[in-house]
């Protein structure tokens, strides 16, 4: 080794300890969204407002809700989402489990890439917990393939749109878990 060698600074990655500290904070996520297993009640509310918009005309007690926990997916894309009408921002899981369990005729729209393992626990607990609520998986890169064997799994949504997609696509989505 020459002494110009051992002057070059070395950076030296913890790959290991990288990845257990982003398994840590996902179990945190999985950890709050089984939180919702313990929280949701049978209870509900049936004097749901309409107002009537084309996609709501299909089915007037349908709420779309946007999940933007630990997400800015649907801030970035106000362009697609700010035309919908009877649509509401859920921040964070308690507001997830009190409009599921007032409106459970709901759509809830949500997006995989930010907080995957937490959207396949909330996406597992309206699937099997509230059988008339819908949920859709915005996810990026997604294929048919995977879509569909996401969709066959116990976590799986009742539609899904990969990323990028236009406004007439998430239209036609909607109206297709109407």
């Amino acid at each position: 080794m020459t002494e110009r060698d051992d002057d070059v600074s070395t950076i030296v990655l913890d790959f290991n300890n990288l990845k257990s500290k982003l398994d840590e904070k996902e179990d945190i996520i999985e950890d709050e969204a089984t939180m919702i297993g313990l929280e949701f009640s049978t209870r509900v509310d049936t004097s749901v407002e309409s107002t009537g918009t084309s996609l709501q005309a299909l089915n007037p007690s349908k709420k779309i809700y946007l999940f933007t926990y630990k997400t800015t997916f649907f801030s970035n894309q106000s362009a697609l989402f700010g035309h919908l009408e009877n649509c509401h921002e859920i921040k964070d899981i308690k507001e997830l489990n009190s409009s599921i369990t007032e409106n459970p005729d709901s759509v809830f729209l949500m997006y995989f890439n930010d907080t995957p393992k937490a959207i396949n626990q909330i996406s597992e607990q309206i699937k099997r917990k509230f059988k008339n609520a819908k949920s859709i998986i915005i996810a990026r890169n997604l294929s048919k393939a995977k879509a569909e064997q996401h969709a066959s799994s116990k976590y799986g949504a009742d539609a899904y749109l990969n990323e990028p997609f236009s406004a007439e696509e998430l239209e036609e989505t909607l109206k297709k878990v109407f």
